[in-house]
């Protein structure tokens, strides 16, 4: 089939958030075990902020294809590096190459470490 299309939101005790991506995949589960939607259909979820998350069946498994957001470098690298530097008894600011937040909805950290810095 052509598939379906639904609307998702995701909610703690407290707030609302922006990507969830194990409520995406049990969401998933529950259409296609509730024959809500055949298992052969794929699933597009529209979000308010993450963008179009899909999801198809594929066996025993769910194939989860999410929008790519790279993470920004951040402006104030210098210090962050510090801090990572501190944070991970590393030896000094070479050790850490590069410093980056992702995108509103998944405003995780990215931080990359020299391998070496860990020996």
């Amino acid at each position: 089939g052509g598939g379906a299309a639904w609307d998702i939101r995701w909610f703690t005790p407290t707030t609302e958030v922006a990507l969830c991506g194990h409520g995406t995949l049990a969401s998933a589960h529950a259409l296609w075990d509730t024959g809500r939607v055949p298992r052969s259909a794929p699933i597009a979820f529209h979000t308010r902020s993450a963008g179009v998350l899909h999801c198809e069946a594929s066996g025993s498994w769910v194939k989860m294809d999410f929008p790519a957001q790279p993470p920004v470098a951040a402006e104030d690298a210098a210090s962050l590096k510090a801090g990572v530097v501190e944070a991970l008894g590393l030896g000094g600011p070479d050790d850490v190459l590069y410093v980056g937040r992702g995108p509103p909805a998944t405003p995780d950290w990215l931080v990359e470490v020299r391998p070496a810095a860990f020996t």
